[in-house]
């Protein structure tokens, strides 16, 4: 399909445009919907931020669904392979069971000078509850004073 147009109002009123943007639509809920009116007065830096933070959207949500489907024990690894490429240092994984509300341990610098222990809840619809922080803080009590808590779901309101 070859189309030469004047403006994008051109290209958005053609019907031949209209036609070919209709037939590649996919059924998905998060398609991305331009509002010609919104397009018509942006400017160029405007659509390339809307259109950033709309894939920038959609890339949150799918991983997160992802991560929700994984084994809650692979989820807990992946913290901490994410936690070390965003610049902490190395990390000792718990044992899976009895690990004392510590799932993980990631040293804070290169160095291992600070520690940080990690908690991770790989929740479909449970809410991370206020027993869980309260598990959490006690395992960490006397060895370090700094903890991350990450879930897939929310914290209940007394969390």
């Amino acid at each position: 399909i070859s189309w030469q147009f004047q403006s994008l109002h051109d290209l958005q009123n053609d019907q031949d445009f209209i036609a070919h943007r209709e037939s590649v639509k996919t059924e998905k809920e998060n398609d991305i919907n331009i509002d010609p009116i919104k397009v018509e007065n942006a400017s160029p830096q405007d659509l390339i931020d809307s259109g950033f933070s709309t894939i920038e959207n959609q890339v949150k949500t799918e991983l997160l669904e992802k991560l929700k489907e994984i084994d809650p024990y692979y989820f807990e690894k992946v913290i901490l392979i994410l936690l070390k490429k965003m610049g902490y240092g190395d990390f000792v994984e718990t044992s899976k069971s009895g690990d004392g509300g510590i799932d993980g341990i990631i040293n804070e610098d290169k160095l291992g000078l600070e520690k940080i222990y990690t908690q991770a809840k790989r929740y479909n619809e449970n809410k991370v509850r206020e027993n869980d922080i309260r598990n959490f803080i006690g395992a960490m009590s006397g060895d370090t004073s700094k903890g991350v808590f990450i879930t897939t779901s929310t914290f209940d309101e007394n969390a």
